[in-house]
């Protein structure tokens, strides 16, 4: 049961805070200012020096270690997405802005669609795209002012665009029919005409010869790496319901192929018949009659019986469809035992109701069945046969999906689970094939096997399943294959390349390209009623270090294939979560410790030249937000210029091809096909739970850490195979011990001798310190112990960095890296949003906003809509910086936007012992100086 949160605001100087407890601690002259971060040259916010014109030498390549290298030493990625090209006569401030805050890659991402206007043009009536000339335009003078400026490019073939059949590609029309782009772009898994169009996309682009230059995109070192299509697979397309969605007449080709793949395998109608088609007499009805109706999130529901008949009539919408939930209880399952699933149900208005058979405990998985069903005024009868659930003692039969049904009367009766049953399983197929174009043998429609829809593969005995699931696999494979093989074969390209991200496909294939990719969002935006409504949204306001189980970046670990180069093309903490600014300072931490090789934001927004009219566009906005954007030229320095020790040893997750197939078919899912967590781990030394404790502690997770034992797993996890055969990858042992001292094996030099890294999510703070870096993300009355800044408790402890951080009661986030002996660079911030963005907890919208609004509840937060508000504002963090010998010539100056210093000088304070921070300071950044 999740319990109802509540935003508590009281008003104060025009801003709005949550709990009154301490919102007396602002004082009451205190405005949020504007900090459109635009380092100038030379300032200590200038990152412009970490890059160098890209010429062939500076080409990326990957090294025997797996990492990625250029000009014969390591390299990371510190990059953000764009989709949009300025104008050519703003190219080259861009290009320059841009690897001034620290980027040193762009990924060109959704430039195929509709609504970037990049590199297509529509005629009016948007049934017929072509090509734009005046896009390349802006596009190779863009892309060459990133090359003179240092900054690779990412360039993404298969992203957003609507795939129009015409005359060129001989698409058949009957693809007009799928109405997603998305699922559009499933139909090349299969069909050799929507490849060949993905084909034609790659060499019109990557072909193109850009006159700035004077080479090709598939020449130019520039061009780092090539994505082939995003966030899909066959797999994920097949478990994400999109194949199904598919006309008949588009799928009678995936007919022919499974027809052939089963008989390769021995597998003709009979066999099949015999061997999964069932029929064994019902037993009794193993419901007891105990019933629950569930109701979250304010979401209410009433709960009237008649006989065997339920009357749920849904009152209040509450946020998210599973809100209101109606359980039976009293059974327990045994895997490979035919069930039988049966009711009526009716409602008073069309709708849609899940049915589900999962646990009744933590962690609530699903037991092997899953329905959509739709209900309208006239009863309905439906039955289920099956022999997919899983093993269970506490089990319950779920109907729901009705959270967000207020208004609607829903009625179930004569609900029976029982033994037994009559299934069909496999089926003949009545489909006649269209054509030879995919090269399968001709074959009757008698003898065709119908492949089985994603409705039903939940329920399919666990034989059958994984043979559809190797088939899909299989489909993968050539897919993906392909595709990689035309671009480095036939086009010629040298960049590197990877496929799609992790994990939207099967890690067994997606490990055969260069690079290993990957996308996070820290509570991605939710939208109850239509897809991407930007009216209708809310995003969890909470901050990750609260995180029990490490949140986006435990998950992003265990995704890791070693022996591979590892890239998040995607990472964010949507607006307005009012927690953003630690983004940028633990990515940066985390993907260091970890021994990343490429991070980027999503998604940098280049229309607001103008600094002083610049405001959050949406929920991604990277370029604007200044929480965001003021990070990223310490988290760059950190991340980029290897300042932080890797840690050295690794909990790995071993794969085999079978491992796999049974991981997705047993525990797959559309957004995360074959779940890491399902494989064998492999610990050299001692465990609790599977972790490897000697690692933990040797990294100082163990210290003071509150994350969940299974978790910690995650934290150090990676991917590995246990097939040499697969990939042909090698184990890449990443080196000697972890922790307390050490020489930086990216660079050679001396790093991080004495350093501790903490993360107490139960007290609220996440700490890294050593000589040369220093972060501290602070909850709300969060009390670092001493021993955090220390290497041991105690006396005998010896302060770790030259610098700590005092928190007052609100939430912050300070960062800072040295920049010499005599001069630290620091970013400091708690808030920001827009102004009059009129900040709202979800499904409570008051009549009247204040100019400002500022929360710490852990809260469903929405604004009027995604971007609404005009100038972006931020505050500080309050506190006290200290350092060693602090009143010996030491001096904190406050900088500007730009970098360049204000008239104002911080002097160590005597009663604070330290240099105090105030969130009015008017800016987020500081150059510490002696």
């Amino acid at each position: 049961m999740m319990k109802k949160t509540v935003l508590c605001f009281c008003v104060l100087a025009g801003i709005t805070h949550s709990f009154g407890a301490f919102a007396a601690s602002f004082e009451s002259e205190i405005k949020p200012f504007p900090f459109a971060a635009r380092p100038a040259e030379g300032t200590a916010a200038d990152c412009s020096y970490m890059n160098t014109p890209i010429t062939e030498e500076q080409r990326i390549t990957v090294g025997d270690d797996g990492h990625l290298y250029a000009a014969g030493k390591r390299l990371r990625i510190f990059g953000t997405n764009l989709s949009s090209f300025p104008p050519v006569e703003d190219a080259e401030y861009w290009a320059k802005t841009i690897a001034a805050q620290g980027y040193n890659c762009i990924r060109f991402h959704h430039t195929d669609s509709d609504w970037a206007e990049c590199f297509f043009m529509h005629d009016k009536a948007w049934k017929t795209a072509t090509f734009d000339e005046k896009s390349f335009e802006r596009f190779d003078k863009f892309f060459y002012e990133l090359k003179k400026a240092g900054v690779y490019s990412n360039i993404n073939l298969l992203t957003g665009r609507t795939i129009r059949p015409d005359e060129q590609n001989g698409l058949p029309q009957e693809l007009n029919k799928v109405a997603d782009w998305k699922d559009q772009h499933c139909y090349g898994f299969w069909n050799e005409l929507a490849r060949e169009d993905q084909r034609k996309y790659a060499e019109k682009i990557l072909n193109h010869k850009n006159p700035y230059t004077g080479l090709t995109y598939a020449e130019d070192p520039a061009v780092a790496f090539v994505e082939i299509n995003n966030e899909n697979s066959m797999t994920k397309g097949y478990l994400d319901g999109a194949i199904s969605r598919f006309p008949s007449s588009l799928t009678q080709e995936l007919v022919v192929k499974w027809t052939a793949f089963l008989k390769e395998r021995g597998w003709d109608y009979n066999k099949l018949d015999k061997a999964f088609n069932q029929k064994v007499e019902e037993g009794e009805n193993l419901l007891s009659g105990k019933t629950y109706l569930e109701q979250h999130s304010g979401a209410k529901a009433t709960l009237e019986k008649d006989g065997n008949n339920s009357i749920i009539k849904v009152t209040q919408n509450g946020t998210e469809n599973w809100h209101v939930q109606y359980d039976y209880y009293g059974f327990t399952t045994e895997s490979e035992q035919l069930y039988t699933i049966s009711f009526k149900a009716k409602a008073s208005k069309e709708c849609s109701v899940n049915v589900d058979v999962m646990m009744d405990h933590d962690p609530w998985t699903n037991l092997g069945f899953s329905k959509e069903i739709k209900l309208n005024k006239k009863w309905q009868e439906f039955s289920y046969s099956l022999s997919s659930l899983q093993t269970d003692s506490k089990p319950r039969l779920t109907f729901g999906n009705m959270g967000r049904s207020a208004g609607t009367t829903i009625e179930i009766s004569d609900v029976k689970l029982c033994k037994g049953g009559n299934t069909v399983n496999v089926e003949k197929s009545k489909a006649v094939a269209r054509g030879t174009e995919t090269g399968s043998a001709s074959t009757s429609a008698g003898e065709l096997i119908k492949f089985p829809a994603y409705d039903s593969y939940r329920a399919l005995p666990l034989e059958l399943r994984l043979l559809v699931t190797e088939f899909l696999v299989a489909l993968d494979d050539d897919y993906w294959g392909s595709m990689n093989d035309y671009l480095k074969k036939d086009l010629k390209i040298k960049s590197l390349t990877f496929g799609t991200a992790l994990p939207c496909a099967p890690v067994t294939v997606m490990s055969k390209f260069d690079v290993v990719d990957t996308h996070a969002y820290w509570h991605h935006p939710s939208f109850p009623g239509s897809s991407w409504n930007t009216k209708d949204y809310f995003v969890k306001n909470q901050s990750l270090v609260t995180a029990d189980d490490g949140g986006t970046l435990s998950s992003l670990a265990k995704l890791r294939i070693y022996g591979k180069p590892f890239s998040v093309t995607e990472y964010d903490h949507p607006y307005p979560s009012q927690f953003s600014s630690e983004m940028m300072p633990m990515l940066a931490v985390f993907a260091s410790l970890q021994d990343w090789d490429c991070v980027y934001s999503f998604c940098y927004e280049i229309s607001q030249r103008n600094p002083d009219k610049v405001k959050i566009t949406g929920y991604f906005d990277q370029g604007n937000n200044p929480s965001k954007i003021a990070g990223v030229p310490v988290a760059a320095r950190i991340f980029r210029e290897f300042r932080i020790k890797p840690f050295e040893k690794a909990a790995y997750y071993k794969v085999t091809p079978q491992a796999e197939l049974n991981a997705i078919a047993k525990k797959g899912s559309a957004w995360n096909v074959a779940p890491p967590e399902y494989f064998d781990t492999i610990d050299d030394k001692r465990t609790v739970e599977g972790v490897n404790v000697d690692v933990l502690e040797k990294a100082g997770l163990l210290q003071e850490v509150s994350i969940g034992k299974k978790s910690l797993e995650k934290l150090v996890g990676g991917i590995i195979f246990d097939d040499d055969g697969v990939s042909g990858l090698k184990k890449v042992a990443a080196g000697a011990e972890v922790g307390a001292t050490g020489t930086n094996a990216a660079t050679g030099s001396s790093a991080n001798s004495n350093r501790v890294f903490t993360w107490n999510s139960s007290d609220g703070y996440f700490i890294y310190s050593d000589e040369d870096v220093f972060v501290s993300v602070t909850t709300p009355n969060a009390k670092p112990q001493e021993r955090a800044y220390k290497t041991k408790a105690g006396p005998d402890g010896v302060y770790t960095s030259e610098m700590r951080f005092i928190p007052q009661k609100d939430f912050a986030s300070v960062a800072a890296v040295k920049l010499d002996d005599s001069r630290w660079f620091i970013f400091s911030s708690s808030w920001c949003g827009n102004e009059d963005e009129k900040l709202f907890e979800y499904g409570k919208k008051p009549k009247t906003f204040p100019k400002y609004a500022k929360t710490r509840s852990v809260a469903n937060i929405t604004t009027e809509f995604s971007g609404s508000g005009t100038i972006a504002v931020a505050l500080g963090s309050n506190g006290t910086i200290k350092i060693p010998e602090q009143e010996k010539g030491w001096k904190l100056y406050p900088l500007k936007a730009d970098g360049t210093r204000t008239k104002h000088t911080i002097k160590a304070s005597k009663a604070a012992k330290g240099f105090v921070l105030s969130e009015a300071d008017n800016t987020l950044w500081y150059e510490l100086k002696k």
